[in-house]
């Protein structure tokens, strides 16, 4: 939601609300359906507490997760049209492929893998593409009118932050991935190396708002947006520290990255 608030900030300079309302119960639905995918191999005594909780409230989970995708695309239909909401199916169907196990049998056989979640490395460059196009989306449902070149620059910063994002959130799995022969890159790369290159990665940031900006493509506020990188910096730097709590670390302050994206705007069309 902070991500569509930004979007809808730098194309129409208001909140869009039905946008974020439809944002919250896409997303809303599609981990739903992500958090069905742990229990495809549901064994009551090694599960986890969590696994445990899904499995006691599997219908439930499944009720609604499938009213809150209808609820999105209920609202998409009314305010930006039967095209945009039906555009909206290939979220869920990316989270299918994502966390279920149905990838080896839709490729019958040709793909060794049960789930793109299973495939070495390709977790954080799936996530990423398709949080670039719900970036897209939010552009097209504000602006029906967008450039090609905005859409795109749209989509390049919110996959180039959630593939950061997605990467450093398997720092809090290091020991347990390795212990269960999971392939990461800090897995591979070690601590220190894959910190350093989500830092180098993290810097490139101001340079594509700055073309953004250069080109037309988005305001001058958007330059702003580069607050992000400073607030990226510290908890990339906080991971370093032995005694971090990496579950806060990864589960709630790198994600709170976004719900500060609406404030450097706010900021920016206050002194500009």
């Amino acid at each position: 939601m902070g991500g569509a608030l930004t979007v809808s900030l730098l194309a129409v300079n208001r909140p869009v609300w039905s946008l974020l309302v439809a944002v919250w119960l896409l997303v809303y639905a599609s981990y739903q359906i992500d958090s069905l995918g742990e229990l495809k191999n549901f064994d009551t005594s090694t599960a986890s507490s969590r696994s445990r909780y899904l499995q006691a409230r599997k219908g439930r989970v499944v009720l609604q997760g499938v009213a809150a995708f209808l609820g999105a695309m209920l609202v998409t239909a009314l305010h930006a049209g039967v095209w945009m909401s039906l555009s909206l199916l290939i979220f869920p169907a990316s989270v299918v492929l994502y966390g279920m196990p149905v990838l080896r049998r839709m490729s019958l056989g040709l793909i060794p893998f049960d789930c793109v979640k299973s495939i070495p490395y390709a977790k954080s460059f799936y996530t990423a593409f398709f949080w670039g196009l719900l970036g897209v989306f939010s552009l097209v449902y504000v602006d029906p009118a967008c450039a090609v070149g905005g859409a795109l620059l749209v989509f390049v910063l919110f996959a180039q932050r959630l593939f950061i994002n997605t990467v450093f959130c398997d720092f809090k799995d290091i020991e347990r991935d390795r212990a269960a022969g999971v392939v990461t890159p800090f897995v591979t790369l070690g601590r220190d190396r894959a910190l350093r290159i989500l830092a180098g990665l993290n810097l490139t940031t101001p340079l594509l708002l700055a073309m953004a900006v250069c080109i037309g493509a988005l305001p001058a506020s958007a330059l702003f947006l580069s607050a992000t990188v400073v607030y990226t910096q510290l908890y990339l730097n906080a991971a370093r520290h032995a005694q971090i709590n990496a579950e806060l670390l990864c589960n709630v302050t790198a994600d709170a990255e976004w719900l500060l994206w609406p404030l450097y705007l706010i900021v920016a069309n206050a002194i500009l």
